[in-house]
């Protein structure tokens, strides 16, 4: 059995500030744009930028769980992340959410040194 990779817990945003059905573009530190969003209640988060056109997701739109992108409408499936629509092929990174206390939190895998 493999050993779990290691992560850092940071906290992206108030838990308030993610509205059901909308982006939200967070910038952590060390650590490139992310993007969440909250669909059914549940918190999303993954890379921020398209992997076909380096445009910024956060600015698309939501369709049930897929985002489109706002440069040449690729979509991505934001709970796996897998690429669902032409011209995307690659897929973007997701990572875990969590609520505490009022604050959205997204676990970064650390990188190895």
């Amino acid at each position: 059995m493999a050993a779990s990779a290691e992560v850092r817990k940071i906290a992206a945003c108030a838990a308030d500030a993610l509205e059901e059905g909308c982006l939200l573009k967070v910038e952590p530190p060390g650590h490139s744009a992310l993007a969440l969003c909250r669909i059914e209640g549940r918190i999303h988060a993954f890379d921020d930028t398209c992997t076909h056109g380096e445009a910024s997701l956060s600015d698309g739109e939501l369709f049930g769980e897929d985002v489109v992108c706002p440069f040449h409408s690729g979509t991505f499936c934001v709970l796996t992340g897998a690429a669902t629509g032409y011209p995307a092929e690659q897929p973007v990174r997701v990572y875990r959410t969590s609520e505490e206390n009022g604050t959205v939190f997204v676990e970064i895998p650390v990188a190895a040194t």
